[in-house]
């Protein structure tokens, strides 16, 4: 079991990572990227999650649940790819850009309380895409236009 400090180290594989300490309200997030206009709902794994967006900004929400069955890099390539439009077949593996265990070390459950994490995030490229991952579970999407679909 890797400690913290190792996982967040472990993340930047393949990748720049931006850590984030604390996190910006959603009224603040709304203020950066645009109020959110749409919402739709989208199938992560069992379970349906709401996709809010801006698509004037190319801006995207989504919450993913700690509690659930499925692990975060699933709420995150399935959520990318309704974005894009692809299969998630198309898109590059998730782990060329971070490391997916490390992220659920750093945002899962404290082990020794069980408590969800409620602080702190992290910003890396993917698929033409900059995620923002928060302790409280919400993802910030923000397409890339002028990225190639391979990063």
């Amino acid at each position: 079991m890797r400690t913290s400090a190792e996982s967040f180290a472990a993340l930047g594989t393949g990748s720049e990572v931006i850590n984030h300490m604390g996190k910006n309200t959603l009224a603040d997030s709304n203020e950066e990227f645009g109020l959110l206009e749409t919402e739709t709902t989208i199938s992560v794994g069992s379970r349906t999650v709401t996709l809010q967006s801006n698509p004037t900004t190319g801006t995207y929400l989504v919450v993913h649940d700690w509690q659930a069955d499925e692990p975060l890099s699933t709420t995150l390539v399935t959520t990318v790819a309704a974005i894009l439009e692809a299969d998630i077949s198309e898109l590059p593996p998730l782990f060329d850009r971070v490391d997916s265990d490390a992220l659920d070390q750093i945002f899962g459950p404290v082990e020794s309380t069980g408590l969800d994490r409620e602080s702190g995030c992290v910003t890396f490229p993917y698929s033409g895409c900059l995620l923002t991952v928060h302790g409280d579970g919400e993802i910030w999407i923000q397409t890339q236009p002028d990225t190639p679909a391979s990063t």
